[in-house]
């Protein structure tokens, strides 16, 4: 199932790591094998260079099957997070990206925000971008591979009204700008690749509040600046900011009628697989991993082999809803700039409460909504709740509980 997978080919040490997996009896979900295709109307050259990727090294010790340890909960928790929703349809507005009630309703039909999340890691080196800031109050996390063999995040926000820092900002590509159209999102983003700033944002008439055209509402981050912290590393911005540089912007609302394509019911039941501890794979050395809480009806997530932690507030990104989308993904240049076909539809699965589920998804543009159906052909609803979205092109790999 899903798609592509030649330019990320684990090779032996992913053979060896799944057949030590299969004899301690773990539930593996095989890779998939298919041909990697330029995404349409993407830049095609006259030879597709092979993603550049270092020597596997495991994420955890060579003897350990790469599973961290249940996350740790974070000290001190100003916020805990959200309860699991009430089977009872919340009063008043609800929030479209989540299914769950919005405390302020002006905010009911205000586009969106996507905000472009660093996600360099560098322990106590120059390259290193966390913690971010702002992302345990995302309502929606894309995480995708972005050049160099690490990812960015594009979280989205209905309400930012709240939000005191959001970071570091990083800049933008093609595919993370086809994700914010899908939901008619205000981006918020530091630079570019040149076809995003230059052909696609002005082509496809896209709102942006760009770092380098919008100054006063960035700052570098002092105390990362005063560690030694590389600059691109350090750019910040805060909810406040950001809806005030939307005054300049002619459309703030979203059409009348729009649907971002996520639909959430009080009365799902995910029934499929055991996922109660999931590993998202993007390469042989970046995994994202989903710790189920059966206590609190919540995956806490973890990522280079710790708990992933807003340092705004302390708390640990814990979501509802995992959807893991397959695609095709290819280097376009030599600078390792990649293509992340979003429009071609493909496999996936859909994970919540312990379980996961085939699925498949569609799209009929750059510009349009996802679709999601399940395997009986019907659209899919989710749980109400966050959700964190992998885009990859590989296969997740699920556990069992030890």
């Amino acid at each position: 199932m899903g798609k592509g997978k030649h330019s990320l080919n684990k090779g032996s040490w992913f053979q060896r790591l799944k057949g030590f997996l299969l004899e301690r009896r773990k539930i593996v979900v095989p890779a998939a094998a298919a041909v990697l295709l330029l995404a349409a109307g993407a830049v095609v050259l006259a030879t597709v260079l092979p993603l550049n990727r270092p020597e596997p090294q495991p994420e955890a010790p060579s003897s350990s099957p790469v599973i961290p340890s249940p996350p740790p909960k974070p000290s001190p928790s100003p916020v805990k997070p959200s309860p699991s929703p009430s089977p009872e349809t919340p009063e008043g507005p609800v929030n479209p990206l989540t299914g769950l009630a919005l405390e302020d309703e002006s905010a009911l039909y205000n586009r969106p925000f996507a905000v472009m999340h660093n996600n360099s890691y560098d322990k106590n080196g120059r390259q290193n971008a966390l913690p971010m800031h702002g992302v345990s109050q995302a309502d929606v996390i894309y995480e995708v591979l972005a050049e160099g063999g690490i990812t960015r995040m594009l979280a989205l926000y209905q309400d930012l009204s709240k939000i005191p820092s959001l970071g570091a900002i990083r800049s933008t590509r093609t595919y993370y700008l086809e994700l914010a159209l899908a939901y008619d999102a205000i981006l918020s983003h530091a630079g570019g690749s040149y076809q995003a700033i230059y052909q696609d944002i002005p082509r496809w008439g896209m709102d942006t509040i760009n770092a380098e055209r919008y100054g006063s509402t960035y700052w570098r981050d002092k105390s990362r600046i005063d560690k030694g912290t590389a600059l691109e590393h350090t750019m910040f911005t805060s909810g406040e900011a950001l809806l005030g540089a939307i005054e300049k912007l002619e459309r703030k609302t979203v059409p009348e009628g729009f649907a971002n394509g996520l639909s959430y019911s009080n009365h799902v039941t995910v029934s499929g697989e055991a996922a109660l501890r999931v590993r998202v794979p993007f390469t042989n050395n970046k995994s994202t991993w989903f710790l189920y809480n059966r206590e609190e009806d919540v995956y806490y997530v973890e990522e280079y082999g710790s708990a992933f932690i807003d340092g705004q507030n302390n708390q640990q990104v814990a979501v509802t809803n995992v959807l893991v989308l397959n695609t095709d993904i290819s280097v376009i240049d030599k600078e390792g700039r990649l293509s992340v076909d979003l429009t071609s539809g493909g496999g996936g699965y859909y994970i919540s409460g312990g379980q996961a589920a085939p699925i498949s998804w569609s799209r009929d543009a750059y510009d349009a909504p996802f679709r999601y159906t399940g395997q009986d052909g019907k659209p899919l609803e989710l749980r109400p709740g966050k959700a964190y979205i992998c885009v990859i092109d590989d296969e997740p790999e699920f556990f069992e509980e030890e």
